[in-house]
């Protein structure tokens, strides 16, 4: 399995920056955009025992593919803020391509487990450069997940409880202490076209934007379960978080973040997702109380 990207930038600053610095909120309110040019977003083999009752995969890893999975965590689909997405803004995220290994199994027919481990340190536009980070210096994050699905096991992710344990080695380069957390998420679909979850994440010490988080939300699919993820959908949250506090060197104050989203798919290649957010007491800036973001994506797939 692989996915080799081409990103790249067509003015001088990106929407990444001009958030970050012009809002003042401790966490990610857009779609990861970068300008990093070509880069090795994973390339892995799958191997799967026993009719997929056992799985196991090895090579340059995005953990975000398979760790704390729910049906809207995609920022490239659904939210665009990161605090709707994998560990609720209180994960301390690895890098995409990343040189690592994790195993799962089906526990029982409803029950699973999974673990694993990658580099901290891979650099995606310099693949090669992984194997020295990993084996010379060997700075880990290491996760645990648990979980439960009403759902089959093809689609575990719709009807869904689980539990994620991850520990982050420290990172003497770039300065960030090793720390742990969890991550505690459910989702149940409700009919053929509702779904709710709540989903909550701590975090001691360690690189995540937040220490601790709380998601609560939904969506509505107009066609149906059947067509998540590639048909029109509707989606909505709120978010509290109090931003970590070994990450920005300071005690900061709570925030909150509210995300109302619509994909319109208009054709079965294009989409268009407006978004409304409304972010509350932005940690960073003392100044404003609250502060309104709209964004516009357009996606083609073919």
């Amino acid at each position: 399995m692989f996915l080799v990207e081409q990103t790249h930038g067509h003015t001088n600053t990106l929407p990444n920056s001009f958030l970050s610095d012009s809002l003042g909120y401790a966490g990610i309110s857009n779609i990861p955009y970068n300008d990093e040019g070509w880069r090795l977003n994973t390339l892995y083999w799958d191997q799967k025992l026993q009719d997929g009752r056992y799985e196991l995969v090895a090579g340059y890893l995005d953990i975000s593919d398979y760790v704390d999975v729910y049906p809207l965590t995609s920022p490239w689909t659904d939210f665009f803020n990161y605090t709707f997405s994998i560990g609720a803004g209180a994960l301390d995220l690895t890098n995409d391509g990343s040189l690592g290994l994790a195993a799962g199994a089906w526990l029982t027919d409803s029950v699973y487990g999974m673990a694993g481990l990658v580099d901290q340190n891979s650099d995606a536009t310099d693949p090669l450069d992984g194997f020295d980070t990993f084996f010379n210096d060997r700075e880990y994050f290491k996760h645990v997940e648990i979980g439960w699905t009403g759902a089959s096991q093809e689609a575990y992710f719709l009807d869904n409880v689980h539990l994620t344990l991850w520990q982050s080695d420290e990172r003497e380069s770039i300065g960030v202490e090793d720390g742990w957390g969890g991550v505690f998420s459910f989702n149940r679909t409700i009919g053929d076209k509702w779904l709710a979850f709540a989903r909550a994440g701590w975090a001691e010490d360690g690189g995540s934007l937040l220490e601790r988080s709380i998601s609560i939300g939904g969506g509505y699919t107009p066609g149906g379960m059947a067509t998540l993820g590639s048909g029109s959908q509707l989606g909505f949250g709120v978010n509290w978080g109090q931003p970590n506090d070994a990450l920005f060197g300071a005690d900061l104050d709570d925030q909150y973040a509210a995300e109302v989203y619509f994909r319109w798919q208009v054709a079965d290649e294009i989409a268009i997702t407006p978004s409304v957010q409304l972010l509350i007491d932005p940690a960073l800036n003392p100044d404003d109380d609250q502060i309104w973001v709209a964004g516009l994506r357009a996606r083609l797939a073919f």
